[in-house]
């Protein structure tokens, strides 16, 4: 019998619905559904007022988000869900303390596109992600552990790549050629492949791809085979896991 989903979500809003969405495309893609019947049971709690993660991690003083990622974890379990997945990359900074605070099983995000990338045989791969994330060395530690070495952005970009999450976060305009630059620097580097460690960067991404219409097909297939998406990679291995017995 199919387990029942949580998803632990709002961070952000728009990045959780995206999650759900890659859950159904990967089911439709996988086989598992002929009706409407066979998609999983899901049950989100698209909590968006969490606190910035990023900014308890860069700074103590800021709100700690824990009480909340616990209160989210311990409602979705309340609801009756078999385990939790958490679309956010940063908040797997607080994993142990929501793993310990709930019964029910919590899929590492974090720990699955580790694994993916050593399945790739991959020694050195490039990461784009929050300052959170990087600054608590939450990829970087998980890699390190399969002797995989990460490459991050260059300081001026990486203040660019936190300026571009969050514009999207808050529905900006974005620089949409900056984004592709940011990532090609590192796709030309001698590295196997590169990490998207933070939710909205694979939304990001697909929405640049359709407004710029001067991209060479080339490019397109060189970032395809390059681009390790950590949110794809939590969608694929949350469906996988509600359908084990």
């Amino acid at each position: 019998m199919k387990k029942i989903v949580g998803v632990l979500g709002g961070m952000g809003p728009m990045s959780t619905i995206f999650f759900n969405q890659l859950m159904m495309t990967e089911q439709s893609q996988n086989g598992s559904v002929i009706k409407e019947q066979d998609f999983l049971d899901v049950i989100t709690y698209n909590m968006a007022s969490i606190p910035d993660r990023t900014a308890y991690i860069l700074d103590k003083y800021a709100q700690n988000p824990i009480k909340s990622l616990i209160h989210a974890a311990k409602a979705l379990e309340a609801a009756g869900t078999d385990f939790i997945a958490m679309p956010c990359m940063t908040a797997h900074y607080y994993y142990n303390e929501i793993a310990a605070a709930v019964k029910i099983p919590i899929l590492h995000a974090i720990e699955e596109t580790a694994k993916t990338v050593v399945a790739r045989d991959i020694i050195k791969v490039g990461l784009m992600a929050t300052d959170g994330t990087l600054e608590a060395k939450l990829f970087q530690q998980a890699l390190k552990q399969y002797g995989v070495d990460t490459l991050t952005l260059s300081s001026d970009l990486q203040t660019t790549l936190m300026q571009t999450i969050y514009q999207f976060k808050n529905g900006e305009d974005i620089n949409w050629d900056t984004f592709f630059h940011m990532e090609n620097s590192l796709i030309q580097q001698d590295i196997g492949g590169v990490i998207y460690g933070c939710t909205e960067l694979g939304m990001i991404a697909e929405i640049a791809l359709q407004k710029l219409e001067n991209i060479q097909n080339i490019f397109i297939e060189v970032r395809q085979r390059a681009i390790i998406d950590s949110l794809k990679i939590l969608a694929k291995a949350t469906c996988e896991y509600a359908s084990k017995d």
